[in-house]
C-alpha cells in the first residue's frame, strides 16, 4: 500500500517542523506494521493540524490493516479530495473496495491509477484480482500474465494468476502457474496446499496427495496428532491406528469411504470424527474399534499411529485405478427405512418418491452452488412425482414459496437432517432417487448407493473431488453429474435434469 509520500509544503502552516514530525511518526509506525498506534496518531494529528491530506491516507491505510475497511475506504476518500493530484493513492482505495466485495468500485480506482503508470506488476496484480472477484476471468487471466511478465520473481502474481486459470477451467495452466510460484516460495503452506487442489482436480492423485498433506502447516488447520506419530504406510496387522475426521460432514463421509480399506490392512482403528456419523458408522463398519468425538480420546484409543481422513487417500487412491467401483459403504436403519419407504409409498399414489435439496451451506463458497428451491419446477412438469424435502436447515419461507407456485414438497415432521444424521440416511434410503446440488445431502446418498443426480456448478463452488467434466464420480457409482455450460447458469442443467427424469430415471 501506498503508506504516504512525503507531502509538498505549500501551505506556512503545514511546513512548521510539528506537522512534518507528526507525519513522520505516523509512517514510521505503519512501516513497522504497528497500524493500532499508527492510526492513533494520524487522529491525533489530524486534531491538531486539520484536514492534512498525507494523514488521512496514512489514516486510512491503518484502519484497512486493521480490518476496519469501511471506516478506510471513507478516509482514503477524503484524502483524494483533499488532494486529486495524488494518483497513487487510489491504489489503497482500491484495495479497501475489494475487502468490502465491491469489485466495480476497486476496478474503478485502480484504473485512476494504471492510466498514469500501466506497468507495475504489484498494482496489476491487485487490478487483476478485482477483475477476477467481478467475474471478468478472461480479462484477469491477461492482466495477471502482464504482472507475471513484468516481475518473473513475484510469486503472489503467480499465485492469483493460478487461482483464475481454475475459474476457466485451465487445470493443466494453472498448475504450470503453481509451479513457478512454488520455485519461488518453496515453503509456502498455502501455496502447497492450493497446488494440491489443482493436482488433484486434474486426477494427478500421486503427487496431488503428497502436496495435500500441507493442509496441516497452514494457520487455520487444526491437527488432531495428540503428540502420536502419523502413519507412514507401516504394517498396521494386529496395530491400533486413530483416524480423525476433518473438514465439514460431507467431506467425513467421503472420506470414510476408505476406512475399509484401513480395516483390511489388519488395523485396530479408532475414528474420531461428528458424532452424529456415530450410529451410521457404527451399523455399517462394525469392525471399527471404537468411535469417539473430536474431544481428546481415552489413552487406549489414541493409537501407535493417526491419520486424517484427508491423507488416507495417499495411501489407498494414489492412481483411478484403485477406486475401485465406487460401491456403497453406508446402511441405514432397515426398520426406519422400511416405515419411511410405507409412509412416502401411500403419499405418493404410484408416482417415484424423489428427495430434493438445493442449497449448501458452505460459508466460502455455497452461493455459487446453490440454486432457489422453485428453480426445480421444470423437473416435474412432465413426469409428476412425491418431492420430498431433504434440505439442511431452516427452509420454510422457500417451502411456502414453492407451494403457492404449484410446486408440492413434502418436508417430513420427523425427520431432522441436521441433527439426526442416522435418520438422514433413513429417509435417502427410502427414496427412488435424489436430486440435489453439491453438499451433504448427496455424500449421503452416494454412500448409501442411492440414485441421484447432481447438480454442479462451474468456476467457485466447484470441489475438486468431482474434476472436471466427468459425468459419474469414482467415489460413489450411483451418482451421475449434471454441470453448468457457463458460470452461473443452471437452467442448463435443469433442462438436463428434466430430460432424465422424463426418461424414466430413476427406473422402477
Amino acid at each position: 500500500m501506498a503508506g504516504g509520500s512525503r507531502r509538498s509544503g505549500s501551505a506556512p502552516e503545514r511546513d512548521n517542523l510539528a506537522l512534518r514530525a507528526a507525519e513522520e511518526e505516523v509512517l514510521t509506525a505503519l512501516r513497522a506494521q504497528n497500524h493500532v498506534r499508527a492510526e492513533a496518531l494520524a487522529r491525533k494529528a489530524i486534531a491538531r493540524f486539520g484536514q492534512v491530506a498525507e494523514l488521512i491516507n496514512m489514516q486510512g491505510v491503518a484502519l484497512y490493516y486493521m480490518g476496519q475497511y469501511e471506516a478506510a475506504a471513507a478516509r482514503l476518500r477524503r484524502a483524494l479530495q483533499l488532494k486529486p493530484e495524488a494518483v497513487r493513492w487510489a491504489s489503497n482505495l482500491g484495495l479497501a473496495y475489494t475487502a468490502l466485495n465491491r469489485p466495480q468500485d476497486a476496478l474503478a480506482a485502480f484504473e485512476t491509477v494504471l492510466a498514469r503508470y500501466p506497468d507495475e506488476p504489484e498494482l496489476l496484480g491487485n487490478y487483476g484480482q478485482a477483475l477476477k472477484d467481478a467475474g471478468r476471468f478472461e480479462a484477469a487471466a491477461e492482466v495477471l500474465m502482464r504482472a507475471t511478465e513484468l516481475a518473473p520473481t513475484q510469486s503472489r502474481n503467480f499465485s492469483a494468476l493460478a487461482g483464475v486459470l481454475l475459474e476457466l477451467d485451465e487445470a493443466e495452466a494453472a498448475i504450470d502457474s503453481y509451479r513457478r510460484t512454488i520455485a519461488i516460495r518453496p515453503d509456502n503452506a498455502v501455496l502447497h496446499h492450493n497446488y494440491a487442489i489443482a493436482l488433484l482436480r486434474q486426477g494427478l492423485f500421486d503427487e496431488g496427495w503428497r502436496e495435500h498433506d500441507w493442509r496441516f502447516r497452514t494457520r487455520d488447520k487444526e491437527v488432531r496428532d495428540y503428540g502420536v506419530p502419523p502413519w507412514q504406510g507401516e504394517s498396521l496387522e494386529g496395530v491400533p491406528i486413530r483416524a480423525w475426521g476433518e473438514q465439514g460432514v460431507g467431506d467425513q463421509i467421503l472420506y470414510a469411504s476408505m476406512l475399509p480399506d484401513l480395516v483390511a490392512l489388519g488395523a485396530e482403528v479408532h475414528v474420531q470424527c461428528d458424532p452424529r456419523l456415530h450410529p451410521l458408522l457404527r451399523r455399517s463398519l462394525p469392525a471399527l474399534a471404537s468411535l469417539h468425538g473430536f474431544e481428546r480420546p481415552p489413552e487406549e484409543a489414541l493409537g501407535r499411529y493417526q491419520v486424517a481422513f484427508g491423507s488416507l487417500g495417499g495411501h489407498f487412491r494414489r492412481d483411478a485405478g484403485r477406486f475401485g467401483e465406487g460401491a456403497p459403504f453406508l446402511r441405514a436403519d432397515p426398520a426406519a427405512r422400511a416405515r419411511l419407504r410405507a409412509k412416502y409409498e401411500r403419499l405418493a399414489k404410484g408416482r417415484p418418491v424423489l428427495g430434493v435439496a438445493w442449497r449448501s451451506a458452505n460459508k466460502s463458497f455455497g452461493t455459487f452452488k446453490s440454486m432457489r428451491l422453485t428453480d426445480l419446477a421444470p423437473i416435474v412438469r412432465d413426469r409428476p412425482a412425491f418431492l420430498v424435502n431433504l434440505q439442511y436447515g431452516d427452509c420454510r419461507a422457500e417451502l411456502g414459496e414453492a407451494d403457492r407456485m404449484g410446486l408440492e414438497v413434502y418436508d417430513d415432521p420427523e425427520i431432522d437432517q441436521m441433527k439426526d444424521l442416522d435418520g438422514f440416511a433413513s429417509q435417502i434410503a427410502a427414496l427412488d432417487g435424489v436430486i440435489s446440488v453439491s453438499n451433504t445431502t448427496v455424500h449421503m446418498a452416494g454412500a448409501l448407493g442411492v440414485p441421484t443426480l447432481v447438480m454442479l456448478t462451474r468456476g467457485k463452488g466447484i470441489i475438486w473431488y468431482w474434476f472436471l467434466e466427468r459425468t459419474d464420480s469414482p467415489w460413489y457409482r450411483s451418482l451421475r453429474l449434471f454441470r453448468q455450460a457457463e458460470k452461473g447458469a443452471w437452467d442448463g442443467v435443469i433442462s438436463a435434469v428434466a430430460a432424465t427424469v422424463r426418461a424414466g430415471w430413476p427406473g422402477a
